[in-house]
């Protein structure tokens, strides 16, 4: 079993959107490496994730007086977004998938 990795034509590759959101600001998505998968049948050559890997994507929260404010009264801010992927094993790809994920984080006051 495998997923596509970034920038692989021609099948969707794994990626995840955050939803826009004033309180914080998302930076760029970063991906383990990948590897090289041959498929034999179709005698094609794919970047593909086919162990456990990681994404990560960096945000940083905005020091507005509305962030600041709820971050002094405790509040959660809840950061969602979706995965898309599509997984393929060696006879068949499945129907693509768009998962919702989402984080809570608790906001706490900047300690100087």
């Amino acid at each position: 079993m495998h997923v596509y990795a970034p920038g692989q034509r021609g099948y969707i590759p794994i990626a995840l959107s955050l939803d826009a959101d004033s309180a914080f600001q998302s930076h760029a998505l970063r991906f383990s490496a990948s590897t090289t998968y041959h498929y034999k049948p179709l005698n094609e050559t794919v970047q593909v994730y086919s162990a456990p890997f990681l994404l990560a994507q960096d945000i940083t929260i905005a020091l507005t007086p509305d962030v600041r404010a709820r971050a002094s009264r405790g509040e959660v801010l809840t950061v969602k977004g979706t995965i898309e992927y599509q997984a393929c094993d060696d006879t068949v790809c499945y129907r693509p998938e768009t998962i919702p994920v989402e984080w809570k984080l608790t906001l706490s006051p900047i300690v100087r």
